[in-house]
């Protein structure tokens, strides 16, 4: 089971997404050098252009098995989800701890099973573009099992949430061509995934 629908936003989540498409001159530093460095997150174009649709996506999804990276420094959890059609969600980030986001129930299975397990049923709330998570909730009490993990240092961040092509069997490559399609949009495909 997978259902993928489109909504208006609300005005609470056009509110967070504000404070992302303005930001102060710090912020701005801070964004230009982590993409120099090889970073993918969001910037305040990603953020301005979900404002501008004003589009949100739900997922509900039921998992089969998931993925997760190691940590190789302070990123938080990273797990990757097979979607229908050949595709991967990925959810990264410390954000993943962040009760306003993930619901109590979900928070528990994070915290409890550090990645071993995750829910059958559940929904995530994003922005198409930037990838910014509103919600994640846990919709039954039935846990899967990772398949298994992946090292991350060998992969390219991908910010806090993305879809992307690609399957389970091989995400560490996919990971690499949805990055290179995301800095180098111009050279082929491009994001729209």
């Amino acid at each position: 089971m997978y259902r993928h629908t489109l909504r208006d936003m609300s005005l609470r989540e056009r509110t967070l997404l504000e404070r992302h498409a303005s930001p102060g001159w710090l912020s701005r530093i801070g964004q230009r050098l982590l993409s120099r460095l090889g970073s993918n997150y969001p910037g305040p174009t990603d953020f301005a252009t979900d404002l501008d649709n004003g589009i949100i996506e739900e997922h509900k999804i039921q998992t089969i098995s998931f993925v997760q990276a190691e940590e190789w420094n302070d990123e938080g959890p990273i797990y990757f989800f097979q979607l229908p059609a050949a595709k991967i969600l990925l959810l990264a980030g410390q954000w993943l701890f962040d009760s306003s986001v993930v619901d109590e129930r979900l928070f528990g299975v994070i915290e409890t099973y550090e990645g071993l397990k995750w829910p059958r049923i559940w929904t995530v709330v994003r922005a198409p573009q930037s990838g910014f998570v509103f919600a994640v909730t846990q919709e039954t009490d039935e846990l899967v099992e990772r398949c298994r993990v992946v090292e991350w240092g060998n992969l390219p961040a991908l910010g806090m949430s993305l879809v992307f092509e690609g399957s389970l069997d091989s995400v560490e490559a996919d990971c690499k061509t949805a990055y290179g399609r995301l800095r180098h949009p111009w050279a082929g495909v491009g994001p729209g995934i």
